[in-house]
């Protein structure tokens, strides 16, 4: 049987503040090696499929937020999870990986012509970049014998100063990945305490592109937004809640595609069981 993967991308859009109906919808993608980056890819791991994935729903997103954008209204796009994908240093295939960076840069470019902010809202971040930052100004290293801040994590470093709703300084992200993205579209970050109805509280990472940090008024829109709707979702943002919760590929359609599988290739469901037994904790599997 072929390579297979099934991607379920949801849409979903808020008018905050007046009496219009919330936009929700979801995409699906049956797709086959096939129609990955233009051409056959030889073998299609996880991190294929979770790149083709991110470039799925950054592409979609971008089509939803121009579709929905009324004039004199402020509006954000809040993605969840980071905007470094991390999966690329992973994909052998260095063409495969070329044109991912490059339909990425794209879709960016897209959101910084039309001055739409976009941020990504990541919880419980296990970053270290201000703790390594830290470290370099006290003249240590990770292989050094004095490190006085081995094991810290950012949020941890943030979690006795920052005030609830309060945010850090911008930093710039130093991921080499980082170096292969348009020059115009730069990532960066800050830190924040966002707090639940119920009153509780933690350091969440929120990453915006630097076009969108050096405008105060974005800048401030994205905090004040980010805050808001993690007040709305009890610690969590309501709308990113709301996006998981349509993008899910229940048990019963689940089961229904691999039914559905096994009817056109026999012994696809054998294949699917050794997939996934041999994937890594968090990976998706690939039939």
């Amino acid at each position: 049987m072929p390579l297979v993967y099934l991607l379920n991308i949801s849409q979903i859009a808020f008018q905050y503040g007046t009496l219009e109906s919330p936009l929700m919808a979801a995409a699906t993608l049956l797709g086959t090696g096939q129609d990955i980056s233009g051409g056959e890819v030889p073998h299609i791991s996880a991190d294929v499929v979770s790149a083709q994935r991110d470039l799925m729903e950054l592409e979609v997103f971008a089509n939803l937020t121009l579709a929905v954008q009324r004039p004199g209204r402020p509006i954000l796009a809040m993605a969840d999870g980071t905007l470094i994908r991390w999966m690329l240093q992973r994909i052998e295939v260095d063409r495969v990986k070329k044109d991912f960076i490059a339909r990425y840069a794209t879709q960016l470019a897209r959101f910084r012509s039309h001055q739409i902010p976009i941020c990504s809202f990541v919880r419980m971040p296990h970053s270290t970049e201000v703790v390594n930052l830290l470290r370099g100004l006290r003249g240590e290293t990770k292989e050094s014998q004095k490190d006085t801040v081995a094991g810290i994590l950012d949020r941890s470093l943030y979690d006795p100063f920052l005030a609830p709703c309060q945010r850090s300084a911008l930093f710039a992200c130093d991921s080499h990945i980082l170096s292969a993205y348009d020059t115009a579209d730069p990532i960066c970050f800050f830190y924040l305490r966002v707090v639940s109805k119920r009153g509780a509280s933690e350091i969440a990472r929120a990453e915006i592109l630097r076009w969108v940090a050096a405008a105060p008024s974005l800048l401030d829109l994205v905090h004040a937004a980010v805050v808001s709707d993690c007040e709305k979702g009890d610690g969590y943002p309501m709308i990113l809640a709301e996006a998981h919760q349509k993008a899910v590929v229940k048990a019963k359609d689940r089961m229904l595609f691999y039914r559905l599988l096994e009817r056109r290739w026999p012994g696809a469901m054998r294949t699917l069981s050794a997939a996934a037994s041999s994937s890594p904790s968090g990976a998706r599997s690939v039939v």
